[in-house]
């Protein structure tokens, strides 16, 4: 499907005559018939040292692209081929040429009937894209009821464990209705993006064995037949998706600089008005289709805004799985969707992913419970149906009698990684989340302490409003049951490979399996086996007595005192 508006193909057509050689003119004369989309477009120019503007993106009223090809004239001259609009820039003598004195004259195809066929099939063109899409990341094929579910970190640091208890909640909701558990990568704030990121999330994810579905396997891997699943990669994809946008006359590029949208801000607080970018704020929001074009045809910097149709003064109602009804006023900002760099926010990529990737349920943190009227409204404006909402109150702490959220900074449990580097078995934390996460598991496990965890009927329903409190001491109780239901063999592989990676000492000590599984095996398999081990990490202080290298290693002698048999003495004494 040729990505080219008007405009675009027909410079296209110069850039070819103008080709030094027949390489380059192949090359123009491809980027202007063959289907490829935009971002090939930019691909293909970047080796010739040219750029592709997202100016083609743009596409004026027909009316005015009539109006502008129907007063334009082209020098006859075939070494200048200088272009003139007789209305918006006319030459200075009538019908000469201002560079070179030939004469100027209208083009065969500019009239009226000729330009509005090429309008019809360039608009269909534009359409097809779109369904294109539709076609390619078509209906799945599964049951009746199975719900499809993401987990969509950034790769912008450690995995926190809200983000595990995010991850528990959406695989067993996919998993128990033979849905579809995903891992797409949210990397569009790439000034963020830590190396190695996504790698972290994977294999975090692997420890846990929470491995998806379909979605990321490595840094630059996917699998499944909706990606790719890293959002940098669906460039051309946000971008069809912010066109079809712009021809519907519901998003429009905005020349505001940083210090522009600083300065509205500041005039804003003075005023004590609601800040943002919205009514009579939006500056750029009515600015002319015909000065857009010439502003970005002059190498101004943009970005692209939804035009959004909301207004302050009306309420919205709307249905969160967890929360329950919920009233919002409607959302009027005209948000950002396309970045200067090309890429989508991500209020406008999670709601073209999420549609196209057809989920069903998104679960996520409630600090985005405020953008549901902003993405709602997406989801309308672009013609989706959207996906139910929930959202998970954070994971609390006690802190001096108050509570607060697990903190990055301040908690190391609030890491992902913290619970493998303390030798926390990964059955016990997932347990422990599931506990927290729904009030009617603790009596299930109660009731099948043999059972799986996957065959527990998670229920969204059962989800508390209110943020669950972290306890590291039930946590660690739960570690100590887990533990205590392994056998000998399972107990001294696991805290092996534990002390390999995070105690050499205790590796050493272990060398003597024979030994170790002795050690290991008492009191275990019985009605009430020892729960004296709550993590990897108290192997060593539970077993090292039994061994003589550490047992008289830590000997101490006591000098000799001899018997006391003075009989007031021993009075005193006692």
């Amino acid at each position: 499907i040729p990505y080219c508006a008007v405009e675009e193909r027909r410079r296209l057509n110069r850039c070819m005559e103008k080709a030094s050689d027949d390489y380059e003119k192949e090359i123009y004369r491809k980027i202007r018939d063959m289907p490829v989309p935009y971002e090939k477009l930019d691909e293909i120019l970047s080796g010739l040292g040219k750029k592709v503007n997202l100016v083609v993106n743009l596409v004026t009223p027909k009316e005015e692209i009539i109006d502008r090809m129907l007063t334009r004239r082209v020098c006859t001259n075939q070494e200048c081929k200088a272009t003139y609009n007789t209305k918006l820039h006319p030459p200075k003598v009538e019908g000469i040429c201002d560079i070179c004195g030939s004469k100027l004259i209208q083009r065969k195809d500019d009239n009226e009937e000729s330009i509005t066929e090429r309008l019809r099939v360039y608009h269909e063109q534009s359409r097809e894209l779109i369904e294109y899409y539709e076609e390619k990341y078509g209906p799945r094929d599964l049951p009746q009821g199975a719900e499809v579910t993401r987990f969509a970190p950034s790769p912008t640091g450690f995995v926190h464990i809200g983000g595990l208890y995010q991850c528990i909640i959406n695989r067993a909701l996919a998993k128990q209705s033979n849905g579809v558990f995903m891992l797409r990568i949210e990397d569009t704030d790439q000034k963020r993006e830590i190396e190695n990121g996504i790698t972290d999330i994977v294999n975090s994810l692997k420890d846990f064995g929470f491995e998806p579905d379909e979605g990321m396997i490595s840094e630059n891997e996917g699998k499944g037949n909706y990606g790719p699943y890293k959002q940098s990669q669906r460039k051309e994809i946000y971008q069809a998706y912010a066109k079809y946008l712009i021809e519907q006359g519901k998003a429009y590029p905005c020349f505001c600089t940083p210090e522009d949208v600083e300065e509205i801000r500041a005039k804003q607080e003075t005023a004590k008005i609601r800040p943002g970018y919205y009514g009579v704020w939006a500056k750029c929001r009515t600015i002319p289709v015909e000065e857009a074009m010439k502003r970005i045809q002059n190498g101004e910097n943009y970005i692209i805004r939804f035009k959004s149709p909301g207004r302050e003064d009306r309420k919205i109602q709307h249905h969160d799985v967890i929360k329950g009804k919920v009233d919002f006023p409607e959302n009027d900002q005209d948000i950002v969707i396309i970045k200067a760099d090309g890429l989508p926010t991500y209020h406008f990529a999670h709601a073209v992913d999420d549609h196209l990737m057809h989920t069903t349920h998104v679960i996520r943190s409630d600090e985005w419970l405020s953008s549901v009227p902003l993405h709602l409204q997406l989801f309308h404006e672009l013609g989706f149906k959207a996906p139910k909402y929930a959202h998970i109150s954070p994971i609390m702490k006690n802190d001096n009698g108050g509570k607060r959220k697990l903190s990055k900074r301040k908690d190391p449990e609030a890491a992902v990684s913290y619970y493998k580097e303390q030798g926390i078995p990964t059955d016990a934390v997932k347990e422990y989340l599931l506990n927290i996460a729904n009030s009617t598991f603790e009596n299930w496990r109660r009731a099948n302490p043999d059972k799986e965890i996957e065959e527990f009927d998670f229920q969204l329903n059962k989800m508390s409003v209110s943020g669950a409190l972290f306890d590291m001491i039930k946590l660690l109780d739960i570690g100590k049951t887990v533990i205590s239901k392994m056998t000998a063999e399972d107990v001294y592989e696991k805290s092996l490979k534990w002390a390999e990676e995070y105690d050499n000492e205790l590796a050493d000590l272990l060398k003597d399996k024979e030994y170790a599984l002795k050690i290991f095996g008492i009191e275990r398999g019985n009605k009430k086996p020892r729960k004296d081990i709550a993590k990897w990490s108290d192997v060593k202080e539970n077993i090292s007595y039994m061994y003589d290298s550490e047992f008289y290693k830590n000997a101490q002698e006591y000098p000799y005192q001899p018997a006391i048999s003075d009989k007031e003495n021993i009075s005193k004494i006692l």
